[in-house]
């Protein structure tokens, strides 16, 4: 399973993935995606089951911290599917190239966009959880997002990020997949496969130390 955190720091994110849903509807961009959203009730979270061509994938608006996030409001994308756990490299991973189209579709569907987007195996978020260090700090509750702590296999860069990280060095990463999007984010992911590490070229690239 690979997970996607669309990372806010302050919003309704019960509302937002509501809006989400209505905004998926209405597009014609993705003719095989149908989707679903529970509203939510007093105290519970907000659920929206998408329907891909070859299972289900589910978000989930989360008010607080989950595994492999800080203490900050996101959704949560769940993208359940065995085929992440062998993938042929020297093939063309459909499965990976489906689940990037859905986050750039579910991220240009948002109306508040995110700080920060990151995605990652399903046993990363624990590891993140453990060491107590993610991408982006629990401090900036409430705060524009000028910088990030470090990369995972997938990255949205809204605007204001790539302001910061500079388009062209952006567009320039030697990444596996390195896209422009309608509103001028950039989604970056570093290999094909998410369930395996690679070397930190893309990290030097964009001026991160991986050693601290």
């Amino acid at each position: 399973m690979v997970e996607v955190i669309f990372q806010y720091t302050y919003t309704d994110v019960n509302a937002e993935l509501v809006r989400v849903c209505e905004n998926l509807q209405q597009a014609e961009s993705h003719t095989d995606l149908e989707v679903e959203v529970t509203p939510s009730r007093r105290g519970e979270m907000a659920t929206m089951i998408v329907s891909l061509r070859d299972g289900l994938a589910s978000v989930y608006a989360h008010k607080y911290a989950s595994i492999g996030t800080p203490h900050l409001p996101h959704l949560r994308l769940d993208v359940g599917d065995r085929r992440f756990a062998h993938l042929d490299q020297e093939a063309d991973p459909t499965v990976v190239k489906d689940t990037i189209d859905l986050v750039a579709e579910i991220y240009l569907a948002t109306e508040e966009r995110p700080a920060f987007v990151y995605g990652m195996a399903k046993k990363m978020p624990g590891v993140l959880s453990d060491l107590d260090d993610y991408p982006v700090d629990a401090s900036q509750r409430g705060q524009a997002v000028t910088e990030i702590n470090f990369l995972t296999w997938l990255s949205i860069f809204p605007p204001p990020l790539v302001d910061t990280y500079g388009r062209e060095r952006l567009l320039s990463a030697p990444a596996w997949h390195v896209e422009e999007l309608d509103d001028g984010s950039i989604l970056l992911v570093e290999w094909a496969d998410p369930t395996v590490i690679r070397d930190n070229e893309v990290q030097q690239h964009l001026g991160f130390d991986p050693e601290e």
